[in-house]
């Protein structure tokens, strides 16, 4: 029997330039070293590292302190818990979200609703130094691991239909232009989504099937 690793998805807003920035998270890449998770500007990085007590510390960017903030957290709950919410005191915000997909784009979506009512008349991109990169855009790579993850989880449910028979299908990806379009290799059945944004990410994930014909 083979033990499927565990994963949890993890994501921060740059206090630089806004970017909803996210990536997978799984045990045996953490059983290194060090994991950065940088924002394609290059101006802000949430950093994870296993401690010697085997607990997960994350050093996190925030939108309002000049410098991140640190976190401790237990290594089982860091990988079971459905969400964790780590939040700035001066904020009053959660700045980092730890959990399965569904939860954490649930928790995106309320934070920067609340954020946006507490700045009123400004818009997410005028926080702190944001340089005007359009709110909650996601890299091509954050995109890829994403849509890795959700194709194997929906191919081991048998979620994902196409001309071949039941659960023979084999999928496979490619992303242009904040697009992805989603292939089966063997029959050729394929479906494009648009991924340009937080919100139509997250209403990607949440699909609970794919027809591909």
């Amino acid at each position: 029997m083979v033990l499927k690793p565990k994963e949890s998805i993890i994501s921060y807003r740059c206090p630089h330039c806004g970017t909803t920035v996210m990536s997978m998270v799984g045990t045996f890449a953490l059983s290194g070293d060090l994991i950065k998770l940088k924002c394609s500007c290059g101006e802000s990085e949430l950093i994870i590292s296993y401690t010697k007590d085997n607990k997960i510390k994350l050093s996190v960017p925030c939108l309002a302190c000049e410098n991140p903030h640190t976190f401790s957290i237990n290594s089982s709950t860091f990988f079971e818990k459905e969400l964790l919410e780590l939040c700035c005191k001066v904020l009053g915000l959660p700045i980092c979200f730890v959990g399965n997909k569904d939860k954490v784009f649930e928790a995106i979506e309320k934070a920067d609703k609340e954020l946006a009512e507490m700045m009123g008349e400004y818009s997410l991109e005028d926080i702190g130094r944001m340089s005007g990169r359009p709110e909650g855009s996601i890299t091509d790579a954050q995109v890829s691991e994403l849509v890795r993850f959700m194709l194997c989880e929906m191919k081991d449910e048998n979620s994902i239909v196409c001309n071949c028979k039941d659960n023979e299908g084999e999928y496979d990806f490619s992303i242009n232009e904040n697009a992805v379009e989603i292939f089966c290799t063997k029959c050729n059945a394929k479906k494009t989504f648009n991924l340009s944004s937080v919100q139509k990410a997250s209403d990607f994930l949440y699909i609970d099937e794919l027809d591909l014909r």
